[in-house]
């Protein structure tokens, strides 16, 4: 039995159960159940009863109980500021943490500026097909008037998918695209009388895994603890890009509680 899901469809909390009715008892299946749902990151609450378990009956219901964190059609916000490269600028953002009750993540975001403009998409699935496979699928469009190249034109996204492999460790494999072009100004021998740009484009096209171990008390707002991350890229022309080379990036941070 379900009870509390008003807006997340009833397959999304099936699809974390790890048993169906005639399996035997399992508390390592509840437990995994109950660890699955809280990891969407949707729920304020997950309980698992097991209904008639004190008479020790052979059948035992098994009552599913969520508090929905996310009862809406999404939120939007809207923003107005300055900076020293943008001057004055408005954004919107529309985000919804529970689209269509699918239990997936879509963020919308805009900005127009004096001298910059653009809009980013980024949609997750954190779990592909049912599986712990998360799905990262991102895109973005930009426009910048800058003081050094002018006018510069960016278009590019990315699909990576990820999965935990053990505690704390997690695997990667990242596929990005990425287009840049600016113009810059043609000037003609002497006798011919005639200036104009022409569009000089950047483009890269490659794809890499990664591996990240995080060992932080609280990824969203850490206060102690470590995390350490390599990831590899191959950029090639035979995957949309305009250049051949490869990419080697180590990373990692440590944090200390001074209380």
């Amino acid at each position: 039995f379900l009870r509390g899901n008003f807006r997340t469809r009833a397959r999304v909390l099936l699809a974390d159960l790890q048993f169906k009715p005639g399996d035997r008892f399992d508390i390592r299946k509840i437990e995994d159940a109950d660890a699955m749902m809280r990891k969407r990151q949707i729920f304020n609450l997950v309980r698992i009863q097991l209904l008639g378990i004190a008479e020790q009956q052979p059948l035992l219901p098994v009552l599913v109980t969520v508090e929905e964190r996310y009862d809406d059609q999404g939120a939007i916000e809207f923003g107005i500021g300055g900076s020293t490269d943008n001057y004055l600028f408005g954004s919107v953002a529309y985000t919804n943490a529970n689209l269509f009750g699918f239990g997936t993540n879509l963020i919308l975001k805009g900005e127009v500026g004096m001298r910059r403009q653009g809009g980013e998409v980024h949609y997750r699935d954190p779990r592909l097909l049912g599986s712990t496979v998360i799905l990262d699928v991102e895109g973005f469009v930009r426009n910048q008037l800058t003081l050094r190249l002018g006018q510069i034109f960016t278009v590019g996204g990315s699909l990576g998918v990820a999965k935990e492999l053990f505690p704390h460790f997690k695997a990667l494999l990242r596929y990005e695209f990425r287009r840049i072009t600016h113009r810059e100004d043609v000037v003609y021998p002497s006798l011919i009388n005639e200036e104009r740009q022409v569009d000089v484009p950047t483009q890269t096209g490659a794809i890499g895994p990664a591996i990240v171990y995080d060992r932080r008390d609280n990824p969203l707002a850490p206060t102690k603890g470590f995390r350490l991350g390599a990831a590899f890229l191959w950029a090639s022309r035979y995957l949309g890009g305009l250049d051949d080379f490869l990419k080697l990036n180590l990373n990692g941070i440590i944090l200390v509680s001074t209380v």
